[in-house]
């Protein structure tokens, strides 16, 4: 078998092709064969040197905007981002980042009413308002080392899938009266003793559901309250 070797020309020509594409957004060089952000995970967050007219500004992948949060079985489109100027379609900026963000979220706005869910990308995470709850998702946390490299930490990197958190979309509804406590009027300092002694008094009351917190209660009614009369053991040996 014949011995080859390459020319200059042909070493130089095969560089790049072994090498790979620098890019702003993936620092470094990787093999031109395997390149892990050819195809980088949904909600992949980087750093681009050359967004924000050369001031650079943290970037994140979200190869389509309609269909990576699913809430209760339907989709939502997400906001909070702009397109990059200077990146492949997919790369957005995060609306009110200057560079110094240190963490990125995905927040899911769910009415307890009428009204829209929704779902953006921020860089703090969303409070609730009157009539809704929210779902703050930390999908990335980003640091700036001493010597000036960004680095991040990556929490999510999928779609979001997310039932509401009422027992996967479903509503609950809450009707009827329930016992709250059960107990026995022995004493005659008991503002019921006098016409129920020595009777097992039923408290009931209410059911009723607090959306905003996700709590079952019971609102006490006094003219739900049940006697049912006993005769004391010591009363029928004398």
């Amino acid at each position: 078998m014949g011995n080859y070797v390459l020319s200059e020309r042909a070493a130089r020509a095969l560089v790049p092709l072994i090498r790979g594409k620098a890019s702003s957004a993936s620092p470094g060089y990787a093999p031109a064969a395997v390149s892990l952000d050819a195809f980088p995970a949904p909600f992949t967050v980087r750093w681009s040197q050359s967004e924000d007219n050369g001031s650079g500004a943290w970037m994140i992948w979200l190869p389509d905007l309609a269909k990576l949060v699913q809430l209760d079985g339907a989709y939502l489109t997400l906001t909070g981002v702009t397109a990059a100027t200077k990146l492949p379609t997919g790369w957005y900026t995060i609306n009110g980042d200057d560079g110094e963000a240190t963490e990125v979220y995905c927040n899911v706005h769910k009415p307890t009413g009428s009204g829209s869910p929704s779902a953006n990308i921020s860089i703090d995470a969303d409070t609730a308002t009157t009539g809704e709850s929210v779902i703050p998702v930390l999908v990335a946390r980003m640091t700036t080392s001493t010597a000036g490299a960004k680095l991040v930490k990556q929490f999510v990197d999928s779609a979001l899938i997310l039932a509401g958190g009422d027992g996967g979309g479903g509503s609950i509804t809450a009707t009827g009266t329930v016992v709250s406590s059960v107990d026995y009027v022995t004493s005659s300092g008991d503002p019921d003793f006098a016409l129920h002694p020595y009777a097992i008094r039923i408290l009931r009351g209410t059911l009723t559901y607090n959306a905003a917190t996700s709590t079952l209660s019971v609102v006490a009614d006094p003219t739900l309250t049940q006697f049912i009369d006993t005769t004391p053991l010591s009363t029928v040996l004398t």
